[in-house]
């Protein structure tokens, strides 16, 4: 009842399931802030339950969890929303556009948003994501192909305590975008 952070990051093989993992501590641990369920096969299910569960929920990972949907970040913002400070989805790819902007919108301590690898992003809904997610320190958009130089302008507009932004893989990023970054970032590492 007394455990605070949980992370099986990895753990997919045998018996160990992403699900398993979350289901049991959904029925033991209700102080649980931080969750990594990254690589661990977790589907809606358990995130689900991990959250319902959750009293106060800040950190939450399910980075490769390629079967987690709309659903169940929508049910994590729901609860969660008011204290969630670390969301990593990189490689979910089942998320659409409308459940990423309903997380810029409804998680307003948002300091680090891990969004690389979901494929459904576009360069508009970036620059609409980055108008509400003035608290961002770090954003990973990397392999997100459709980010241009206009959502990174936006970004550095709207985001002035980006420390770290990470657009690898994205072709359609020019050297205008970094010299802007370079610019109006001062705390860009």
């Amino acid at each position: 009842d007394s455990l605070k952070e949980l992370n099986f990051s990895g753990c997919s093989g045998g018996a160990l399931t992403g699900d398993l993992v979350l289901l049991h501590a959904s029925s033991r641990c209700c102080n649980i802030v931080s969750l990594d369920a990254s690589w661990s096969n977790a589907t809606n299910n358990g995130a689900m339950a991990a959250a319902d569960i959750s009293k106060r929920l800040e950190v939450l990972c399910v980075n490769g969890c390629q079967t987690i949907t709309d659903e169940a970040l929508n049910y994590v913002v729901n609860r969660h929303g008011g204290t969630l400070q670390v969301l990593e989805i990189f490689g979910c790819f089942n998320i659409t556009q409308q459940c990423l902007l309903g997380i810029a919108q409804n998680c307003p301590h948002l300091r680090v948003l891990n969004m690389g690898q979901c494929y459904k992003v576009t360069d508009k809904l970036i620059r609409q994501m980055a108008s509400k997610l003035s608290s961002l320190e770090v954003w990973d958009l990397r392999g997100c192909k459709q980010v241009q130089d206009q959502s990174v302008h936006q970004i550095v507009r709207s985001c002035s305590r980006l420390q770290t932004v990470t657009l690898a893989n994205c072709p359609l990023v020019t050297d205008v975008a970094l010299v802007e970054i370079a610019t109006y970032l001062p705390n860009i590492r």
